[in-house]
């Protein structure tokens, strides 16, 4: 926006005569730079206020929102008259991305314990299931997913909680029917074989 220019005049009469003195005030009008990359807000500023007596600020603060090196907001809104004759500050905050946190270790923790170091941490705590045990105890976290690394903040993390160790159940111990062996043994022969080779003397 071009520079507003306000006349103003004062008349002063001395003794040689009457003189006008004209002063002119400058004004300008602030730009619209939310949305935009820092350096080309930065850009339109000085080009927008050139001559005024401006200082710019940048301050960055994490945003789900607003794309990372991106203008959150500015200190003095868009459309305002700033006068050529003040000092003025301009704050622009830049979005410094979405804030990434180190998820937690819950594993072994009650429910209602592991729920509240989820929330604290900026996590959102879902239970997916429930299921048997043997390493963690009725009522307490056996698993998370995920487990480790860095999430968005606002993310959601899966937790199973243990029934505690699975019932043994009784089997019923089946009769072995034992299978008798019937041994036969062979019938002895009775059948005399004569012996045909007789001795024939000699005659």
């Amino acid at each position: 926006s071009a520079p507003i220019d306000d006349a103003s005049s004062n008349t002063t009469s001395g003794s040689e005569g009457t003189s006008e003195v004209t002063s002119e005030v400058v004004t300008y009008v602030m730009p619209d730079v939310v949305g935009k990359n820092v350096g080309k807000a930065q850009e339109i500023i000085n080009q927008e206020l050139e001559g005024a007596q401006v200082s710019i600020e940048v301050e960055k603060k994490f945003s789900s929102n607003v794309k990372k090196g991106n203008i959150i907001s500015q200190s003095i809104e868009n459309g305002t008259e700033i006068s050529g004759s003040e000092s003025v500050t301009i704050t622009l905050v830049q979005s410094n991305g979405v804030e990434m946190i180190k998820v937690p270790n819950i594993l072994g923790a009650s429910r209602d314990s592991a729920k509240k170091k989820l929330k604290k941490a900026g996590f959102v705590f879902n239970i997916v299931g429930y299921d048997y045990s043997d390493s963690y105890t009725s009522g307490k976290v056996m698993k998370q997913s995920p487990s480790s690394g860095k999430k968005k903040k606002g993310a959601t993390i899966n937790i199973t909680i243990s029934k505690g160790s699975k019932p043994v159940t009784q089997t019923q111990t089946q009769t072995q029917t034992q299978t008798q062996t019937v041994t036969t043994t062979p019938k002895p022969d009775n059948t005399t074989k004569k012996d045909n080779s007789g001795s024939n003397p000699i005659g």
